[in-house]
Parts: structure tokens; C-alpha cells; sequence
């Protein structure tokens, strides 16, 4: 795919919200090994595509990626992907299996907003 990276980073995100729509439809209707296999391996395959261009979104709006500034990013990030295990655990104990496909639909639709609101902010 070719183009900006905010453009590419938007696509990918929009398909993750599908996706877990989708994954959110399989589990409701009784398909939960489609949902969980299926819709998961999806789901990282977004996020994976999606951390590279993060890191290096800002070079396309002008700003310096810096050693300092990748590596903040990378701790972040995985501070970030090991906070997000406890909510959806403690929250699949409370309500069921089903919350893990209702958490990954709110979660992508969180990251859209952020997304959105960080666009707002280079432009």
C-alpha cells in the first residue's frame, strides 16, 4: 500500500473496528472458534502493521525521530499491551468469555479517537 502514513495508519483501523465487529458477530451467534481464531489473528495482524508507521508518523508531519523519542514509544508501548490483559481478564471472570470480543471493540474504537485527535493535533 502506498501513500501517507496517517492515511495507511486510518485504513488499518478502520479494519480492526471491523474486524472486531465481526469477531463481536461470530461470538454472539454461537461461533466462538471463529471469533477467537480467526478474528484474533486478524486483529494482530492490524496491530502489528500498525506499530511501525506509529513510529514513524511524526517524521511525516516535520518532527525529529530521535534514538530518545523511539524508545520512550517502544516502553510505552509495551507498558501499554501489558495493561491492557488485566481489564479484559478480570472482565471475561465478571460477565464471560464474551467481554474479550466486546473489550477488543471498545479498545479499537478508543485507539480511532486517539487516532483522530492526534491527527487534529500534527494538522
Amino acid at each position: 500500500m502506498t501513500g501517507r502514513i496517517s492515511s495507511r495508519l486510518k485504513v488499518l483501523l478502520v479494519g480492526m473496528i471491523g474486524t472486531s465487529l465481526f469477531m463481536l458477530g461470530m461470538a454472539i451467534l454461537g461461533s466462538k472458534y471463529i471469533a477467537a481464531y480467526g478474528g484474533v489473528i486478524l486483529v494482530g495482524m492490524f496491530l502489528a502493521s500498525m506499530f511501525a508507521l506509529f513510529i514513524t508518523l511524526p517524521g511525516e508531519f516535520g518532527f525529529k525521530v530521535t534514538n530518545s523519542n523511539t524508545a520512550n514509544f517502544m516502553m510505552c508501548a509495551s507498558m501499554g499491551e501489558g495493561a491492557l490483559t488485566m481489564p479484559i481478564g478480570y472482565a471475561m471472570g465478571l460477565f464471560g468469555p464474551n467481554m474479550l470480543f466486546i473489550l477488543m471493540f471498545v479498545f479499537s474504537m478508543i485507539m480511532y479517537y486517539v487516532f483522530k485527535d492526534l491527527m487534529a493535533t500534527f494538522e
